[in-house]
């Protein structure tokens, strides 16, 4: 069973930022000579993790992400157990904040901020 997730396996030129052979070449040099299940040791891969009793979390990511089902699995795992989530897509946006749709990264760094100045203020 491949260890990444469906938009990391199907990133493409979309994705500018990480395409899936990008992505892959990165896991491989990081960790040279791990297989598939080496890879979900939870102390490698915070999917795989035990998250109960974490602290608050926001989770961004955009439609073009490579990694926006790392994020989507990673909300849910973190409010399964019990641990407040906020989840954001944002359509058609890359995770590069202000380089790629600039309204939306504005717009992105925006909520990223207000979100921490929430927690901070309570």
């Amino acid at each position: 069973m491949e260890a990444r997730s469906p938009s990391r396996r199907f990133a493409d030129h979309a994705t500018l930022v990480l395409p899936g052979h990008g992505v892959r070449g990165f896991v491989a040099n990081a960790f040279p000579g791990l297989d598939d299940e080496q890879l979900r040791s939870p102390s490698l891969s915070p999917l795989f993790a035990k998250l109960d009793n974490l602290p608050p979390a926001l989770f961004t990511a955009g439609t073009l992400d490579p990694l926006l089902h790392d994020s989507l699995f990673m909300s849910a795992r973190w409010q399964v157990v019990g641990n407040h989530a906020d989840l954001d897509v944002w359509p058609r946006w890359r995770p590069r904040l202000r380089n790629t749709a600039p309204g939306t990264g504005r717009a992105v760094v925006e909520r990223i901020s207000s979100w921490f100045n929430a927690r901070l203020s309570a």
